[in-house]
């Protein structure tokens, strides 16, 4: 099984990521022997986004990096 890195900066992006994260999961899914993984990188974000991707990393398969 081949694997797809998505990387993604993100600040102040909580009201896009589900939507986001939901695109790219129904997207590979299509795709036959291929896993994928997401990678976030938190540039300094204010709101609760690095939160929701904590919540969001129970069902996907997400790994969060903090610049700050």
């Amino acid at each position: 099984m081949k694997l797809i890195s998505f990387v993604f900066s993100f600040k102040n992006e909580e009201k896009n990521l589900n939507e986001l994260i939901k695109r790219v999961d129904d997207s590979v899914k299509k795709l036959s022997n291929y896993n994928y993984e997401l990678i976030f990188v938190n540039d300094a974000s204010d709101d609760n986004s690095e939160k929701l991707l904590e919540d969001l990393q129970k069902n996907y398969p997400i790994t969060i990096i903090n610049m700050s």
